[in-house]
């Protein structure tokens, strides 16, 4: 709950492209993944990789660390299946 709650008040105030926003939603990710929920991790990762990729640019370091991060949280994950 807090998460939207900080999500979306971020980005009514700022814009969902703001660079603000983006950071905010890093920490969400990072956050989500520390406390093992990888599913969410991966959606709000989802959502930080297409707002970086609108507001900067495919090949700006901010897009391509939010890239890296989501295909962090896919493999962890595919791992872990594989392992059960």
């Amino acid at each position: 709950m807090h998460r939207e709650t900080l999500e979306s008040s971020a980005q009514v105030i700022l814009g969902p492209e703001h660079p603000s926003v983006i950071l905010i939603l890093d920490g969400l990710a990072s956050l989500a993944y520390l406390l093992g929920n990888g599913d969410e991790a991966e959606e709000i990762c989802r959502e930080l990789v297409e707002q970086s990729t609108a507001a900067m640019g495919v090949e700006d370091p901010s897009t391509l660390k939010s890239l890296d991060f989501l295909e962090l949280h896919v493999k962890a994950d595919r791992n872990l299946e594989d392992a059960e």
